[in-house]
């Protein structure tokens, strides 16, 4: 490694909004891996259903899975954006 990139790294984190940053994304995985986990539980009893008003009640959780979901990434792709930028 060269040593301006090492000094670019080491820079990063040793700066405290980078290390707020690092954790917050971390976070933010750790966040979206469990909806993952959520929605494929939630489809799996939708699934197994055969109640109609119980279908539809687990189709209104899966969906705002997923909505929860969308806004995770979103927020995580705008982190990734601020360390390029």
């Amino acid at each position: 490694m060269k040593i301006k990139k090492f000094l670019e790294k080491m820079a990063d984190r040793l700066d405290p909004d980078e290390r707020r940053s690092s954790s917050r994304k971390g976070r933010i995985k750790a966040i979206l891996k469990s909806l993952k986990q959520q929605r494929k539980e939630l489809e799996r009893q939708l699934e197994a259903e055969g109640d109609p008003h119980k279908q539809k009640k687990l189709e209104t959780e899966i969906a705002i899975v997923q909505a929860q979901r969308k806004k995770g990434l979103k927020a995580l792709k705008i982190l990734k954006k601020r360390k390029k930028g």
